[in-house]
Parts: structure tokens; C-alpha cells; sequence
């Protein structure tokens, strides 16, 4: 008798057993996005630092066989063959591609992370204001032509000049100095396509808390939310 009460003593209900399923479930969902989605902006960081290397070092390579946009005889920023000129520059010095094709059928192509780089001239002269008299940009959508497709968040671009490649959103530029203009309510030059200074952010930080708190970052001048709360207390 004694034993038998000694055990049932120790044993759960069925009750207790719930209530703690319930708690590790709370705790879990508390915990778990925000997890999640800290490491996703890494992997986003780590992936977006090996395409801005390869950019460079293709740049190098470009500048050697075909010279800097300037020089490649485009016509105007509306162009198909101006923009195919540009793409097609770089898809030679390029070695992981998912593919060679020496005719290629639009701007764009993938790498074989999966991430697609699309090529735009904007000023064959190069003399495009913003980012110092730049040539023109590319965008670098990290899951290819996967969902969102939307800019700061798996889409991020890079400004060309003739001597170098520079993240969107760094100090020189002259618009989307700070990637809080991801917040959707504000205006800004580039209208639709808010969030496209965010590279230099990501490079940088390593974070994309301007997802989280776009205006407690604009206001405080962290660099990440936990940073931007202890500032605002």
C-alpha cells in the first residue's frame, strides 16, 4: 500500500500534463519567430557579403576587358540593349553561374546560390547624381524570384560608378542615407520601392531590425532594437 501511494504520488495527471504542454507552447511562440527570424537576417548578411565580393572582384576583371560603363557605348537609361550590355559584361567574368549562355535574354541572371542579379544602367556617362556620379545599380534578389521579392527584405541593390561598387544606403549616397526609410508610411525618392537603402545596413549590422522598428531606430540612431530601447529609456 505503501509503495503503490509512493508511486501515484509521483506520477503526472493527465491535467498537469496539458497545462505544461500549454506553457511550453507559449514560451515557444514567444520565443521561436524572433529566433528565427535573427537568424534568417544572418544567413541573408553572410549571403549578401559573398555576392558584393564576387561583384568586386568581377568589376576588376570587367574594367580590364570591356573598360568602365562610360565606355561601353549605351544609349539611354531606358535601353533594353544598354542594360543587356551591362548584364552581359559581368555574366562573362562571373564564375558561379547557373548559366553560360553568351546570349543572354534579359538583364538579369542567377547565381548558383540561387540569387538573381539584375543590371540597370542609369546614366551611360556616369554621371548620375546620387551615390557620387554613378553609372547605374544592381539588384541582388537573394532567393531569386522566390516570394517577397521586396527591397530590404530579400532584395537588395549596389550602386556602380566607374571605379567601384558600393552598397545602397552607405554614408555617400546622397538619398536612402538610412535604411529606416524602409518604413512604408514615408515618402521618399524612391516612392514604391522604399527599403532599397538597406544593403549597406545588412553588410553593416548584420541585422534587419528595421523591419521590427523602423522608428524607434530613425530616433534613437541604433543600430539594432535592443540597442534603440536602452537608448530610448
Amino acid at each position: 500500500m505503501y509503495k503503490f501511494l509512493t508511486k501515484s504520488k509521483l506520477a503526472f495527471s493527465l491535467v498537469e500534463v496539458l497545462i505544461t504542454l500549454g506553457i511550453i507552447g507559449i514560451v515557444a511562440a514567444l520565443t521561436l519567430p524572433p529566433l528565427v527570424q535573427n537568424y534568417r537576417a544572418k544567413q541573408r548578411a553572410t549571403q549578401l557579403k559573398k555576392v558584393y565580393s564576387e561583384l568586386n572582384n568581377a568589376y576588376i576583371a570587367v574594367k580590364e576587358a570591356d573598360g568602365d560603363p562610360s565606355t561601353w557605348g549605351g544609349v539611354q537609361q531606358y535601353d533594353a540593349g544598354t542594360h543587356k550590355t551591362f548584364a552581359e559584361n559581368f555574366r562573362k567574368q562571373m564564375l558561379n553561374i547557373v548559366t553560360r549562355d553568351s546570349n543572354p535574354t534579359d538583364a538579369s541572371f542567377v547565381l548558383s546560390d540561387g540569387t538573381r542579379l539584375s543590371f540597370r544602367i542609369i546614366s551611360p556617362s556616369c554621371t548620375w547624381w546620387v551615390a557620387g556620379k554613378s553609372c547605374g545599380r544592381i539588384i541582388a534578389d537573394l532567393n531569386g524570384d522566390k516570394r517577397p521579392n521586396v527591397y530590404g527584405e530579400d532584395q537588395f541593390g549596389f550602386y556602380i560608378t566607374k571605379e567601384y561598387i558600393r552598397p545602397n544606403g552607405s554614408p555617400e549616397d546622397k538619398i536612402n542615407v538610412f535604411c529606416t526609410s524602409y518604413d512604408r508610411n514615408k515618402d521618399s525618392y524612391w516612392g514604391a520601392q522604399k527599403g532599397s537603402g538597406c544593403a549597406y545596413w545588412l553588410l553593416t549590422y548584420e541585422n534587419q531590425d528595421y523591419l521590427k522598428c523602423p522608428e524607434l531606430l530613425e530616433k534613437t540612431g541604433a543600430h539594432s532594437c535592443d540597442e534603440a530601447k536602452n537608448l530610448d529609456k
